[in-house]
């Protein structure tokens, strides 16, 4: 019985709004206009008695009470409480209205599932959905007094085509004091089970289906008879109730004109309060007429509709659908991929391209570039700071140490196992000269290029590999272990950080410093740098240039020097001899000390002796001049 304007309002215009209040039927008119007319009779007879019946001491006796009406009328929550109770009575209709089943998914699946095109099978289809609709009608008589009305009884039900007489003594037969709306659904699902025996049901996957349908269809029934059951809590009921009624009847005195008060006109229609009252008032009513929707109120569903329309759509699925399927044709559009179906001439108006994303026109070139990414944004940082880093001289043999990069306990650990464990494998190393576009690289100081070019961390400038870069500590330990050279180099980590290239021995104690290496400190000769230390810029960057080549050439161990453009080039005879003069200038003590530290177990004690004797080192160093 639900008033429908749906399609009155489908477009929206000047007076779409307007037009609805017209109307009579189902209006706030309709539903309120007793209850005002006895509001506007009250308030019209007491003003009444006040201007021509009352005498002096009457009227202020009424001037009294309205006033004290006035103003304590807001004391009233009116608006909240109204307003909150109106919003869950709405709540609780949308609800209801959701939980009404509908046959038809259970019409689909009986005429998908259930196959023959037998009698028995016809009736197993259709007397299934109308065990259903029987389920739903006997829910809603015990719920909503207009089917009550239209199906008392039994009797009423079996001339309705509803239910049978056999089915009726079978329902009697069942005692129990509560509503027997779930008996036909157990029905139902006994005869699914049937059907699938006589395998008019295909597989078990179609059976689960048809049986959580029927259950889906139960909770449905069994949650509108919670609804009827549980309802508004009467106590907010009658809250609501009270305020709104108690706001009306002070308003009756207190919106009274009073001759005596000269900041308020002597007005014998008083038209915003009629307007309260048919706002709140209608308020209310709202409220009574949606609390129970299965009511007889305009406003309320039409359940006799819906019983009568689903046990038709039923069997017309699972009958007339079932048993006659249209002959397979090529469509319209068989050939076509690109089409669009026509228009009428009054619905041109409305063709509009396709909606393609509201993002899709946003065409920024700006936007579409890629910008740098984390590594792009660190280089000039990186660079920069690589520049300071080079531009920093070692002032002292100490600051040398300090500014070195093997000079925390995890880094010296892990070059000491790293040694150690070489040297039990028993493997040597080859000492290969540096590849000549390194040497050019990094051996020329004048060119601020080529400076900032050298220190760049890229991946091809590893610590020392096997093919381009010469080992630290090898070459002690095959000369110890008698092993020739030639063998496979033992490949360390790679490392890609800045590192200071410095020439003072203090990097020959880090680059072999193991008890094993050390013991023979002063005899074997020292491991020679990586080829950031094979080749200095200048001859102020190289400290013994002289003397080595001095030493190389009474050796007669075939190390050569190249000068060109004022760069020193060294072979790694050169670096070797160098390495060793400089060994033999370190004392025992300093040896021992040494020995005792890579020994202990803290790095960091470590760390500060080999520290103290790179300084009786650098201090220990002999100042020879140079040597023709």
């Amino acid at each position: 019985m639900t008033i429908s304007y749906t399609s009155e309002v489908a477009t929206s215009s000047f007076s779409c709004f307007l037009k609805l209040l017209a109307r009579w039927r189902g209006s706030i008119y309709k539903l309120l206009w007793r209850d005002f007319a006895v509001f506007a009779g009250i308030y019209f007879f007491l003003s009444f008695l006040y201007r021509f019946a009352f005498n002096e001491t009457q009227r202020m006796i009424f001037e009294l009470i309205a006033r004290y009406c006035a103003s304590n009328n807001a004391l009233i929550p009116v608006a909240f409480v109204l307003g909150f109770y109106v919003t869950l009575i709405m709540t609780r209709y949308w609800n209801v209205l959701g939980h009404i089943p509908w046959p038809d998914h259970m019409a689909m699946f009986v005429t998908a599932n259930v196959q023959g095109i037998d009698d028995r099978s016809r009736m197993m289809r259709r007397t299934m959905l109308r065990y259903l609709c029987l389920a739903f009608t006997m829910t809603m008589s015990a719920i909503s007094p207009t089917v009550q009305k239209r199906f008392p009884t039994q009797e009423h039900l079996i001339g309705a085509g509803l239910l049978t007489e056999s089915e009726a003594k079978s329902l009697d037969a069942i005692k129990t004091p509560y509503n027997k709306f779930f008996i036909p659904l157990a029905w139902t699902t006994r005869l699914v089970g049937t059907a699938r025996k006589e395998r008019r049901i295909e597989d078990e996957f179609a059976l689960k289906t048809l049986i959580d349908e029927i259950n889906t269809f139960r909770m449905h029934l069994a949650t509108l008879f919670v609804y009827d059951w549980i309802t508004v809590p009467l106590v907010y009921t009658q809250v609501v109730t009270i305020a709104v009624y108690m706001f009306f009847l002070s308003c009756l005195m207190g919106r009274q004109f009073l001759s005596d008060d000269p900041d308020v006109p002597d007005m014998y229609f008083p038209l915003f309060t009629f307007l309260e009252y048919f706002f709140y008032m209608g308020w209310l009513k709202v409220a009574e007429c949606l609390v129970n929707p299965f009511g007889e109120d305009e406003e309320d569903f039409d359940v006799n509709f819906l019983i009568d329309r689903n046990l038709q759509v039923a069997y017309i699925i699972a009958d007339e659908v079932h048993n006659e399927l249209p002959d397979l044709v090529r469509d319209q559009y068989w050939n076509d991929t690109q089409f669009e179906m026509p228009y009428t001439a009054e619905a041109e108006p409305f063709r509009k391209a396709p909606h393609l994303g509201s993002c899709v026109d946003i065409r920024s070139m700006k936007d579409m570039d890629f910008g740098p990414t984390e590594r792009e944004e660190m280089a000039p940082i990186q660079e920069a700071d690589s520049e300071e880093e080079d531009d920093e001289t070692p002032k002292s043999p100490h600051s040398s140490f300090f500014h070195s990069p093997f000079t925390t306990g995890g880094s010296v650990l892990r070059r000491l196992m790293s040694r150690q464990e070489s040297r039990s494998v028993g493997r040597s190393s080859v000492m290969t000269p540096a590849p000549q576009h390194r040497e050019k690289r990094i051996g020329s100081s004048s060119s601020t290029d080529q400076q900032q070019e050298a220190i760049q961390p890229t991946d091809d400038l590893q610590f020392p590999m096997e093919d381009d870069v010469e080992t630290h500590d090898s070459v002690n330990a095959n000369e110890k272990s008698g092993q020739k050279p030639g063998s496979e180099a033992i490949p360390l980590q790679k490392m890609t950080s800045y590192r200071r290239h410095s020439r003072d021995p203090g990097h020959l104690l880090l680059s072999s410093a193991s008890p094993q290496n050390l013991s023979d400190f002063g005899s074997a000769s020292p491991p020679t740098n990586n080829t950031r230390t094979q080749s200095v810029a200048a001859p102020s960057r190289d400290l013994n240039h002289e003397q080595n080549q001095a030493a190389a050439e009474a050796t007669g161990s075939g190390a050569k020097t190249e000068e060109k453009n004022g760069k020193s080039l060294e072979c790694p005879d050169a670096s070797q001899n160098r390495a060793q003069t400089t060994s033999e200038s370190i004392s025992p003590a300093i040896r021992d000390s040494v020995i005792s530290s890579v020994s202990s177990p803290d790095p960091f004690s470590s760390v500060w002796v080999l520290a103290s004797s790179q300084f009786n080192l650098a201090s220990n160093e002999p100042q020879q001049g140079p040597q023709k």
